[in-house]
């Protein structure tokens, strides 16, 4: 660990030196105000997208994606807390149907089609947007739930920046973060480096160590325990550069990569808390990509080609008996990827678009298991073709559609298609009335196909058709905004992959006939600014219905018409900052309804989890600022009111807890 350490902060200085050395002068900019408006794009008719806000970035610089996306966006994360796994579901979706890409590279493991999200630093990403539903057809295939795009940003006026971030926190938390960046409006720089690591090793009550019932008021008091097998130490490197070879052509290579040594820890139950066994996981993971882009008159080339590597390494440890500790499991897998692009797109002026594009990716899976002696070589080659056209009729309506044919492994699938509309209903309210149908589909994953035990080859693609409805709308300036949407949306989704437990004492995969996934998504955003003092409030609020609609299948099965579980029915979020002159004050709430473990929804029993809200209190303020240097500190209190919660079935999460962070920009 100090190794390490030591080694962040060699690079860092080294970076600092050099970059130091080439910047001749300093470019200072003045205050800028922004009207925000919902532009009316003809390329985006009937789509539904959205990001999230700048200071929130700049907020959570010390996250996760993980929490990032969980407290500020329409999207439920389940994990079992700080460093552990976590994965989406948007729009009552899968964890695979939530297609992820950086910088247009998609980064899901062609394995599991999902994303752990709590290995994303925020540090390391300028931009996160998100595609819902159907719109997400304009990036790829698969995001039955949506896209969320991760995006670095180049700023070519800055000749030279740097940053340090470093947080202490409970249960000997420690995180820091550097970046540099350097260079001029032809050339620019950025390197992006990160440590952190946890005990977390938090006290909590375990509800499988029932004690006794309080004589006064008849509740049942648990004992208390401390979370083991939970420790973590994660870090990462990121390099950015960019050329501007002449006015219209731009050339970047961004490279990322990092790696996660973690515990993970048994669930804890009725045998108590203490583990014999123990588990680990190693991740390594290397990105690439190149992308060249051409600025015609009134058109745009862009070519990309990238690539990936992913390890996991898993092993579970028993302890046998006389001290003896033996291999339960020991896992290894590879997967590779290679993925390439050429998309243009050519705008007349506000009037018309048309994008294409075509795509050829391969991806290489090998697994293998040396205590059972199992695992599998796979190989997968996906080829995409997509058009879109866009077009406006006066300045009240644009249309909209799209279609993207691909074939995996050179056989042919039906189409996939997006038709949407948006009508300004009034110009000084900014209100604008949207709506869309489209059909999108997911393959089965590498795993889904050919995981040993349990592999299904017969698997069908999953086939979804959504209709989306919605209205937004703004009001004001930056200096006093309100800013709404409200989006209704109906999903029908044929062929749902799920893995249940076999008859041959495995679990596999295998096709639900029907599930359809309805809801409603609520976003608003408030800013009033009343000279050095300034108010904002973002906040989203979700229902969310996802719905099994098979009878009969499997003998006993009482999920018909039952909500799939972990998907809660209602979640809310909302961020609220004040800042005034130095000193800046922010409340994070999030609510989440019951969510069932067991596909019969049974209520209140061992398997249901409870509602809970969570409550988030910082405190910042700035110690220090010149022209070319700010030097920041805030105390952050998380799980503000001691709530007992648990975001997966026996895995208890911490309760009140504490952090310090310092930033220091020059």
């Amino acid at each position: 660990m100090k190794k390490i350490q030591v080694l962040f902060v060699l690079l860092f200085c080294v970076q600092l030196l050099f970059a130091q050395a080439g910047v001749d002068s300093t470019i200072v900019t003045g205050t800028v105000t922004v009207n925000a408006k919902y532009i009316f794009k003809v390329e985006e008719a009937g789509m539904v997208k959205s990001d999230v806000d700048s200071t929130v970035m700049t907020q959570k610089i010390r996250s996760s994606l993980s929490a990032l996306l969980s407290e500020n966006t329409p999207i439920f994360i389940k994990t079992k807390g700080q460093g552990a796994l976590a994965t989406a579901s948007f729009r009552g979706t899968a964890a695979s149907h939530t297609q992820v890409r950086w910088n247009g590279l998609n980064i899901n493991s062609p394995m599991t089609g999902m994303v752990d999200f709590s290995l994303i630093p925020v540090f390391f990403v300028d931009d996160v947007s998100l595609e819902h539903g159907g719109s997400s057809i304009a990036s790829q295939s698969g995001g039955l739930g949506g896209v969320v795009n991760l995006n670095n940003k180049v700023q070519w006026n800055d000749p030279f920046e740097a940053k340090y971030v470093q947080f202490i926190g409970s249960y000997d938390t420690y995180q820091e973060y550097g970046s540099i960046g350097f260079g001029s409006n032809k050339f620019q720089s950025k390197t992006r480096l990160y440590v952190r690591s946890s005990e977390n090793d938090y006290p909590f009550y375990n509800m499988s160590n029932f004690k006794y019932i309080d004589p006064v008021t008849a509740e049942l008091v648990y004992g208390e325990d401390t979370f083991k097998n939970g420790d973590y130490f994660n870090y990462g490197l990121m390099q950015e550069l960019y050329w501007r070879i002449d006015d219209k052509s731009v050339l970047s290579a961004n490279y990322w990569g990092q790696r996660a040594d973690r515990s993970i820890p048994t669930v804890i139950s009725r045998e108590g808390a203490e583990n014999t066994n123990v588990n680990n996981q190693l991740d390594d993971v290397h990105r690439g990509v190149i992308q060249w882009k051409h600025y015609g008159d009134i058109s745009k080339l862009e070519i990309k080609s990238g690539g990936s590597m992913q390890q996991l390494d898993y092993t579970l440890k028993n302890q046998v008996g006389g001290g003896v500790v033996k291999d339960a499991i020991h896992s290894q897998s590879k997967s590779y990827q290679l993925q390439n692009s050429v998309r243009y797109e050519l705008p007349v002026y506000d009037l018309f678009h048309f994008t294409g594009s075509a795509d050829y990716n391969k991806s290489w899976v090998d697994t293998y298991e040396s205590v059972r002696k199992t695992g599998y070589k796979r190989d997968r080659d996906v080829v995409s073709v997509y058009a879109s056209v866009a077009q406006s009729f006066g300045k009240k309506w644009n249309v909209s559609a799209q279609v993207r044919q691909e074939w995996q492994d050179y056989v042919y699938s039906n189409p996939i298609w997006f038709t949407g509309f948006d009508y300004k209903i009034s110009e000084n309210y900014g209100l604008i009335l949207h709506g869309s149908l489209s059909k999108n589909y997911h393959a089965p994953t590498l795993n889904d196909l050919y995981w040993q035990p349990g592999g299904n080859s017969d698997l069908k693609p999953e086939d979804g058709h959504t209709a989306e409805v919605g209205l937004k709308g703004i009001l004001g300036t930056s200096i006093n905004m309100l800013k709404w949407s409200v989006t209704s949306y109906y999903s029908d989704i044929d062929n749902w992959i799920i893995w249940i437990p076999s008859v041959r004492g495995y679990w596999e995969p295998r096709n639900v006939k029907n599930v359809i996934s309805k809801g409603v998504e609520v976003q608003l955003l408030w800013n009033r600014q009343w000279g050095d003092l300034n108010f904002k409030v973002k906040s989203n609020y979700s229902y969310t219905r996802s719905i099994n609609m098979e009878k009969g299948g499997v003998f006993g099965d009482k999920s018909y018409k039952k909500q799939l579980v972990y998907i809660p029915i209602h979640s809310a979020n909302v961020l609220g900052t004040v800042d005034y002159r130095w000193f800046n004050i922010a409340y994070q709430y999030n609510y989440f309804s019951e969510r069932y473990t067991t596909t019969s929804n049974t209520p209140k029993d061992r398997y249901w989890l409870y509602p809970y809200h969570m409550n988030q209190l910082d405190l910042g303020a700035q110690l220090y600022e010149n022209q070319d240097q700010k030097i920041r500190v805030r105390f952050s209190i998380y799980n503000l009111f001691d709530e007992v919660y648990r975001s997966i079935l026996s895995s208890p999460m911490p309760r009140r807890n504490y952090g310090v962070t310092v930033i220091l920009n020059c």
